[in-house]
């Protein structure tokens, strides 16, 4: 076995439980919602291992999940770029986000964990 092998498996059977949870998370949504997640991903370096999509009418966001476990959010309302991120949270926690970026886009309250940020609108 090649040196630090080993150290990667608890990361994966903490992104097995917490991908379980974004799945369980996507069943629960509404048929005409327009949320997707995908994964387990191919995850080589730093490529995210789950990738979560909401859209509303408010706006879009996406929520990368890397090993660690480390999340990376991406939100967009309008005019304006909002980030924020988390890293070794439970799969109630994780959950508790998509469900913040899901009434987000929908106009809901932007979630206080989001930061914005300056943006000038897609590059043309």
């Amino acid at each position: 076995m090649l040196p630090g092998v080993e150290s990667h498996r608890p990361y994966e059977s903490r992104d097995l439980e917490l991908g379980a949870a974004l799945r369980s998370w996507a069943d629960r949504q509404p048929a005409d919602s327009d949320c997707t997640v995908d994964g387990p991903l191919d995850a080589p370096g730093m490529d995210p291992t789950w990738r979560v999509e909401i859209r509303g009418p408010a706006g879009e966001a996406i929520l990368n999940l890397f090993y660690g476990p480390v999340v990376d959010v991406t939100a967009v309302r309008r005019t304006d770029l909002f980030v924020g991120g988390a890293e070794d949270l439970t799969p109630a926690e994780l959950v508790a986000m998509v469900d913040d970026l899901r009434q987000a886009t929908q106009d809901g309250a932007m979630p206080a964990w989001l930061r914005r940020m300056p943006y000038d609108g897609p590059a043309h």
